[in-house]
């Protein structure tokens, strides 16, 4: 095991190290709590939160709770209502623990704790993150707490018609064109909480990345710019390919619509690769943000495929030795403890999210991103 390896592994009592030291900072700038709002946005600001190993826990908590939002489906004009789950950085040190999905208990958060101070003086950044194949808003709670510790807001859809309590079969044709669209509405929600919310007007849209587990790497891609090719598309309809009768020429027509999201600055697809019936061979290539694949060496998904067919995109596919499916979920992979899987999984991607999210030339943050710290010798890094 490798010396970053370890570093990253003994992080326990380095978090309770970090809490203690921040702790006093924290609380002198505050002037009360109310109703789980911050009241401290004008008074003294927290450490920099880019000063934080993104290896270890930052200084806060993890709170969370969901809310509703619904939009027009351009396939048949009706309303399409979507859950949202949300996570956040708190000072709470206890609370009552949240259930994803009525199934999935996290010991590690509290549902509807008070909000933290802002870590960043523009706002909070964003993290929006889209579920695997009848998977859950929580499926990489992991994940999502790492950032929401490190000053973030992560917000995940539940993407309606393919969750694990809610799933469609045949799935539609149209949920292809709806899952990118829920994305969009997941930023449109935040951007339009009531007057009273917390969280109104502390929300930084300028600064978004997006991440996606199995499925959820269609997600990313689409939202990152990808191309539809049309022509793939209807031939996959007229081949039965795409569920029958599902392939209405509107919702074929939908594809040919622009469904990149422009608030996104960059995207980390993991567990997932080509997907030529949607993109064809040329359509990866029309993405031109900052794009970090990672997947699991016991998980043959197609990425080396993939990483090849790209030709100019800026790309760094990150392959974890061990790692299977759910390692970028909720993991209990064969051959990679959680304990040492989800730190490498949550380095990567949040040393990724603050360089091109937050534009961070921090050094060690920059070494991760270029792969001259591979962070784990189980990890085999290429970029291009």
């Amino acid at each position: 095991m490798s010396t970053n390896t370890s570093r990253l592994l003994k992080i326990s009592g380095r978090r309770q190290r970090s809490w203690l030291r921040w702790v006093a900072v924290l609380a002198s700038s505050l002037v009360g709590c109310n109703g789980g709002e911050s009241t401290s946005e004008e008074n003294t600001p927290v450490p920099d939160p880019l000063t934080f190993s993104v290896g270890e826990q930052g200084p806060f908590n993890a709170g969370y709770r969901s809310l509703d939002t619904s939009y027009e489906s351009p396939a048949d004009k009706g309303t399409r209502s979507i859950a949202l789950n949300l996570w956040y950085p708190t000072e709470d040190a206890d609370g009552v623990n949240p259930t994803y999905s009525m199934l999935f208990a996290d010991d590690d958060v509290f549902e509807d704790a008070g909000l933290a101070p802002l870590a960043y003086a523009e706002g909070y950044p964003v993290l929006v993150h889209s579920h695997g194949f009848r998977g859950y808003g929580g499926n990489s709670a992991d994940l999502m707490r790492h950032f929401a510790t490190h000053g973030w807001v992560v917000v995940a859809p539940d993407h309606t018609d393919n969750t694990l309590l809610n799933a469609a079969d045949p799935l539609p044709t149209a949920h292809y064109f709806q899952r990118p669209l829920d994305i969009g509405a997941a930023l449109d929600a935040l951007d339009d909480l009531p007057s009273d919310d917390p969280l109104t007007g502390k929300i930084d849209l300028g600064r978004v990345v997006l991440s996606g587990h199995s499925f959820g790497t269609y997600t990313a891609w689409a939202c990152a710019g990808a191309a539809y090719d049309i022509d793939s598309i209807q031939a996959a309809c007229d081949a039965s390919e795409l569920p029958e009768g599902m392939c209405l020429p509107e919702e074929v027509a939908a594809f040919a619509t622009d469904l990149s999201e422009p608030r996104i600055r960059a995207a980390i697809p993991m567990a997932g690769g080509e997907r030529d019936t949607f993109f064809g061979t040329d359509g990866y290539d029309a993405v031109d943000i900052p794009m970090l694949l990672m997947t699991g060496s016991d998980d043959d998904v197609g990425a080396a495929g993939l990483f090849d067919l790209v030709s100019t995109v800026d790309l760094t596919w990150v392959d974890i030795e061990g790692g299977c499916h759910q390692l970028f979920g909720f993991g209990d992979c064969d051959n990679i403890s959680n304990e040492e899987g989800f730190p490498i999984v949550n380095a990567f991607a949040l040393a990724f999210a603050r360089a091109h999210g937050l534009g961070d030339d921090d050094a060690a943050v920059t070494a991760i991103v270029d792969g001259s710290d591979n962070v784990s010798d189980k990890v085999s890094f290429q970029q291009k």
